[in-house]
């Protein structure tokens, strides 16, 4: 039996399934409000209400759609998470929300031990908790600080569970004593951030001494997902050359479908038989050529699918 530890008090006071038979059309995603109002947005035509400190499960379609808050907008793809090559992993049930206020998410790592254990020495808990920290800013009696402190800060339109690997949703209870076979094992929590004040108010003084920097974006100042410029003439390999004009051609034309066109044709783009022909014909343009520049351009297209391969949401123009 394991119990809870928490970490940030020493700290501070001393300082998602998809499977090959089926294409699904559309995935169901939190979007959430920790705000103290309403609010209201749209996805695509679409109004929706969003209750305060709250929020609701909507069904979005594969493909391409446009979040409109706040008298601003953003275009974003919801995409499958995993690909056929895969088909085994079962996908999480909750994958990743819609953050439309860009209010502050706490991603912490609560440590569970099993202090039964001869293991379990005061060195060994040290190491582990050493192995949770986060450099995070944090506003220190009114200054900015970095300390290094086993949780995190987000305020990013999509929050994706395979940046953040929570065991605890929102509003999820933080059992005290988890059933684990290991001495020690280390879970995953998202907290909205009043309701992270209140977890550690036992522990911290947040309410007077520490609070955490909000940095919101307009939404045309996010991170968007392109292709970058390809430098097509100075692949001198002809099989790599028409390779890369295909892999943008076909970049392009997925982003034109919805629902199970988008999800199948996604998953063949990013397949593992994709990856093997481009490392195939790779080989063959150096063997034949004795230069990488059929390699270093498509990997400008590869490094997309591979950024992107266990997120669910991306924004682009």
């Amino acid at each position: 039996m394991m119990k809870r530890i928490k970490f940030l008090l020493i700290i501070l006071s001393s300082m998602l399934t998809l499977t090959a038979c089926s294409k699904p059309d559309s995935t169901e995603h939190w979007i959430d409000n920790p705000t103290a109002k309403e609010i209201k947005l749209k996805i695509d035509d679409k109004e929706l209400t969003i209750p305060a400190k709250s929020g609701i499960n909507y069904k979005i379609e594969y493909g391409k759609h446009t979040l409109s808050y706040n008298n601003d907008s953003v275009n974003f793809f919801v995409k499958p998470l995993f690909s056929k090559s895969l088909k085994n992993i079962v996908q999480p049930k909750i994958t990743g929300f819609i953050n439309p206020t860009q209010s502050n998410y706490i991603f912490y790592k609560i440590v569970y031990i099993d202090d039964s254990s001869s293991v379990a020495t005061d060195k060994f808990i040290e190491d582990i908790q050493r192995n949770t920290e986060y450099k995070t800013q944090v506003i220190f009696d009114g200054e900015l600080q970095e300390v290094e402190v086993p949780f995190t800060v987000t305020n990013e339109l999509f929050i994706e569970r395979d940046k953040y690997p929570w065991e605890f949703f929102l509003g999820e209870k933080v059992p005290d004593i988890v059933e684990q076979d290991k001495v020690a094992t280390v879970k995953g929590k998202i907290f909205r951030e009043d309701e992270f004040y209140e977890y550690m108010k036992d522990d911290v003084d947040f309410e007077n001494h520490i609070s955490l920097p909000s940095n919101p974006k307009k939404f045309n100042q996010l991170s968007k997902i392109v292709i970058p410029a390809i430098d097509l003439d100075n692949i001198n390999c002809p099989e790599g050359r028409a390779d890369v004009e295909k892999k943008i051609a076909t970049w392009n034309h997925v982003l034109t479908l919805t629902g199970s066109e988008f999800a199948k044709e996604y998953d063949d783009m990013t397949s593992m038989n994709n990856r093997v022909a481009t490392s195939e014909i790779s080989n063959k343009c150096y063997q034949d050529y004795q230069n990488e520049s059929y390699t270093t351009q498509v990997e400008k297209i590869t490094d997309i699918y591979n950024q992107n391969h266990n997120l669910n949401f991306f924004i682009t123009d």
